[in-house]
């Protein structure tokens, strides 16, 4: 039996980012980093049609810009491969495999259909693909241990080693971010030091609306908006487009973060009580009426099948601008705070 280290990640908005703080957050040493970072908005449309999302918004890390690059790359703590699945098909016996590969010390991520998967209420009922990270195995029991998204939750569990070959084999999504599999092993060399002067720059990055370390600048296919313009880029795609809970529901993890960075600022003497307190009780106003706001746009979907009536369209605009407002409050206060 093997266990790679994981943990239950604090924010889940994406499996991506799931993954991601899964891995990262076993590790105590990765904490400065994590707290480092995180903090960005981004908004993005495309130029092109053929992308899962014609428009969405995430958290910063969450976006690579390059076409089917794995967000995991971007990461200092980790070593990063990815590979076509089809790749994975040579190999006689891919159980064989991905245990060499946890034996090396390295999680394996890739697509499977659930449909074959015993956990999920898809089994033998629907063929769904998602995304599911392997951190360990058991060979008296003939099963993996599992990390992922199953019906709708984020949760560690089991597949046994048939499941997997099945649910692995029998492909069913269209969309070629399914086709690769990230291949992580965690760095142990790799060391941060936390910079009170570079959270600043993010926070005032966060604030104007801009990116100075220009991730993005070589992309040509997209276009980006951060920060606080996140607001109004939601704002304008709940008047005109399609009113996905999800992109207020990335600003909820964005304030779930933006609270345990606090906590772990105050308790490194990085913010002085006082200064704690206040940016708390701001983080929490927040929070709350987010979290109000992004459950209200789940009824509403269910409701109104996307097609809101104005007056509830109008109420949600003038709701999210009031956050936009206190959010610009708040980093105004950080940033004294930091300075």
């Amino acid at each position: 039996m093997k266990k790679l280290q994981i943990t239950n990640p604090q924010i889940t908005s994406y499996g991506g980012i799931a993954n991601m703080l899964a891995i990262l957050e076993s590790y105590s040493e990765t904490y400065s980093w994590i707290y480092s970072n995180f903090l960005q908005m981004i908004y993005y449309q495309n130029k092109e049609n053929d992308y899962l999302h014609d428009m969405t918004g995430s958290l910063y890390e969450l976006e690579t810009g390059l076409k089917y690059l794995p967000l995991y790359t971007y990461c200092p703590y980790f070593y990063v491969r990815s590979l076509n699945k089809d790749i994975l098909f040579l190999n006689e016996n891919v159980i064989d495999y991905i245990i060499n590969l946890l034996d090396k010390e390295y999680y394996f991520i890739g697509w499977i259909n659930f449909y074959f998967i015993k956990a999920s209420k898809d089994y033998n009922q629907n063929n769904f693909e998602d995304g599911v990270l392997i951190y360990g195995y058991n060979l008296a029991s003939q099963i993996l241990y599992c990390s992922g998204f199953v019906d709708g939750h984020y949760k560690q569990y089991e597949i046994s080693f048939n499941e997997f070959k099945n649910a692995i084999y029998n492909e069913y999504e269209d969309n070629l971010y399914a086709k690769n599999i990230s291949l992580i092993k965690y760095d142990k060399t790799y060391k941060h030091t936390f910079s009170k002067h570079e959270l600043y720059l993010y926070v005032y990055d966060y604030l104007h609306s801009q990116d100075h370390n220009k991730k993005f600048s070589f992309i040509t296919d997209k276009n980006y908006w951060y920060g606080i313009s996140y607001y109004d880029k939601v704002n304008e795609q709940f008047c005109n487009h399609y009113k996905d809970m999800r992109l207020i529901h990335n600003l909820v993890d964005h304030k779930i973060m933006m609270k345990n960075r606090l906590k772990y600022l105050y308790s490194n003497q990085e913010i002085s009580c006082e200064g704690y307190t206040h940016l708390i009780d701001l983080n929490d106003t927040m929070y709350k009426n987010l979290l109000l706001l992004r459950n209200k746009t789940i009824k509403n979907n269910i409701r109104y099948h996307n097609e809101w009536p104005i007056n509830e369209i109008e109420a949600l605009s003038i709701q999210l601008n009031q956050i936009k407002y206190n959010d610009i409050s708040f980093c105004k206060s950080f940033l004294n705070i930091l300075n």
